[in-house]
């Protein structure tokens, strides 16, 4: 994989595989995850905590969904 910053100052990823494109995946919803969680902390109204803890649930569910792909991509 190759990262570099275009002349917006934009990062940009090229020449990278499945596998590399399902551990970036991995690692965003993990660090989604992680903030949906510890804002839920945070706030003290239950409708906020229900829609993060959503989110983080839906967080969950992404991070499943790479995990099983890239096994898959590393078993082929």
């Amino acid at each position: 994989m190759e990262v570099s910053v275009n002349e917006k100052g934009e990062v940009e990823f090229t020449e990278f595989n499945a596998m590399e494109a399902y551990r970036v995946a991995i690692r965003l919803e993990t660090e989604g995850l992680a903030f949906y969680e510890k804002l839920a902390g945070v706030f003290h109204d239950p409708a906020i905590i229900r829609a993060l803890r959503f989110l983080a649930d839906a967080e969950r569910r992404h991070l499943e969904v790479f995990r099983g792909q890239l096994k898959l991509e590393t078993v082929v």
